[in-house]
């Protein structure tokens, strides 16, 4: 009996995600569902986002790591990364499948992130991802546009986009190779006054 009790224990130990390969844990934080499920956007890494598919953004994961989180209850998922969050509070972001395999329907959830595979080469679909990356800070107090109306049409660009008030926006992830193109796209989106600043790369390891 105590043999029996003692092999259901290591068989359920052998099962935990933590311990199943005995991943090393790389971070522990607040993870979020995205806010926005646009399929027509993209990643930061310039992929076509997929709600569907099991994804999420990381500060500074090189793209194509794939991380294993863990919930407090146990859930827990294979994330591969392919995106930034902007908020710097947040450890992870997740895509709708990938907070639903996760049971995280709405608000944060602490998770422990596990490092399953770390890709020398970044996957990325950019041609140059060693560029210099610009933000542009745009005034859209006489934008024709709402200003919700704004703010989606550049999420839907593929780019992130922070409120920084009521009148302003920055975007951020622009290589500065399209420099010209982001800004003639802008414009259309009403945003003329467009002033740029170097960021940080985005592919940093």
């Amino acid at each position: 009996m105590k043999r029996t009790v003692c092999l259901i224990m290591a068989a359920l130990l052998l099962l935990s995600p933590a311990a199943a390969e005995e991943l090393s844990l790389i971070g522990r934080g607040f993870a979020y569902r995205y806010t926005v499920d646009d399929p027509d956007g993209l990643t930061s890494n310039g992929e076509a986002f997929d709600p569907s598919v099991i994804s999420g953004a990381h500060a500074t994961l090189p793209f194509g790591s794939v991380v294993r989180v863990v919930t407090a209850s146990g859930n827990s998922a294979d994330v591969r990364i392919n995106d930034r969050p902007s908020d710097p509070a947040v450890e992870i972001g997740l895509s709708r499948a990938a907070a639903s395999a996760l049971g995280i329907s709405s608000g944060p959830a602490v998770v422990d992130i596990y490092e399953v595979f770390i890709p020398t080469v970044i996957q990325t679909n950019y041609k140059q991802p060693s560029s210099r990356w610009l933000t542009a800070t745009a005034d859209i107090s006489y934008a024709r546009r709402s200003f919700l109306d704004i703010y989606t049409a550049i999420l839907s660009l593929g780019f992130k986009c922070t409120a920084i008030d009521e009148d302003t926006l920055v975007v951020s992830f622009i290589p500065e190779y399209s420099r010209d193109e982001v800004t003639e796209l802008l414009k259309k989106e009403g945003l003329p006054n467009l002033t740029f600043e170097e960021a940080p790369n985005p592919f940093r390891n």
